[in-house]
């Protein structure tokens, strides 16, 4: 089976694409779901794809484009990712690492 990517401009279209597309999955085929602003209009569309087609797709968007979600999906093992941010000007003292690793042992 080819490797999948399809956009869609309602998350429901997306997910139903999914729903009938895993029906027929006898290729073990995993599809994740993404969404983005459409520039310039800034409205959402949803892209379906393989992990390794998303990828590629998005290191070929400029930097400035890469602002995308993927959206977890009911029922689906997913991972939980954690981004640590604050802001150096505002807190000249604080120790990043150090901040991580007190956030990795709780």
């Amino acid at each position: 089976m080819a490797h999948a990517t399809k956009t869609f401009w309602t998350q429901a279209e997306a997910l139903e694409f999914i729903t009938e597309r895993q029906k027929n999955n006898n290729s073990g085929e995993i599809l994740y779901l993404f969404s983005f602003e459409s520039q310039p209009e800034g409205k959402r569309r949803y892209q379906v794809a393989d992990i390794d087609v998303f990828i590629h797709e998005y290191y070929q968007l400029p930097a400035s484009q890469r602002h995308t979600y993927e959206i977890i999906i009911d029922k689906k093992p997913s991972k939980l990712y954690f981004d640590l941010e604050y802001d150096i000007n505002a807190n000249p003292k604080l120790n990043g690492p150090k901040l991580t690793t007190n956030f990795i042992q709780v």
